[in-house]
């Protein structure tokens, strides 16, 4: 993490990081100008309602994360749990 930290701060006192010319400046470009277009077509609608719908949506991924967790750590039908199943059978190969 030290390096990575130390090599960004060595990129930006150096100057730019790009070209001045070539597809990632025309990439860039017209990720910016979407991403303005969709701002200005987006801005009639309130704050509060966007920020409902982010954390609705952050919510949800919370919620589908903690059920995916919760059915791996239910017993299949052998009674081990799929992690302890290679565990339970190198024990019983040893008796």
């Amino acid at each position: 993490m030290i390096a990575i930290g130390v090599l960004t701060v060595v990129l930006a006192v150096q100057g730019p990081g790009m070209a001045p010319d070539g597809w990632q400046v025309e990439l860039a470009a017209a990720l910016g100008h979407w991403a303005a277009v969709i701002q200005q077509f987006l801005a009639f609608i309130p704050g509060w309602i966007s920020t409902l719908t982010v954390f609705s949506a952050l919510g949800a991924l919370v919620w589908t994360a903690l059920r995916s967790r919760k059915h791996a750590a239910t017993p299949t039908a052998s009674g081990n749990r799929p992690d302890q199943a290679h565990t339970r059978t190198q024990t019983e190969k040893s008796q």
